[in-house]
C-alpha cells in the first residue's frame, strides 16, 4: 500500500483487532506535502502559492480508501 493507507493501518489495525474501535467510526486525518501531489504542475501545488497552508481534497472519497478498507 501506499504511503497513506500504510499510516492508517498502522495506526488502527491493533486497535480494530483489539475490538477497541469500530470501523464505521474512524475518520482519518493525513497531511502532505507538495512532493505527494504528484509531478503535474497546478497551481494548488506550487509552492510560493500553498506554503504553510492546508487544503482539503477528495473528502469522503479517497483514492487510498479500498486500500485501508482491504487490510482492516
Amino acid at each position: 500500500p501506499g504511503c497513506y493507507p500504510t499510516s492508517a493501518i498502522l495506526a488502527l489495525a491493533p486497535l480494530m483487532k483489539a475490538g477497541l474501535i469500530d470501523a464505521a467510526d474512524v475518520i482519518v486525518d493525513s497531511k502532505s506535502g507538495v512532493s505527494g501531489a504528484g509531478r503535474t504542475p497546478k497551481l494548488t501545488t506550487h509552492f510560493p502559492e500553498c506554503n504553510e497552508s492546508l487544503s482539503a481534497y477528495n473528502v469522503g472519497g479517497h483514492r487510498h480508501t479500498p486500500e485501508i478498507d482491504q487490510i482492516l
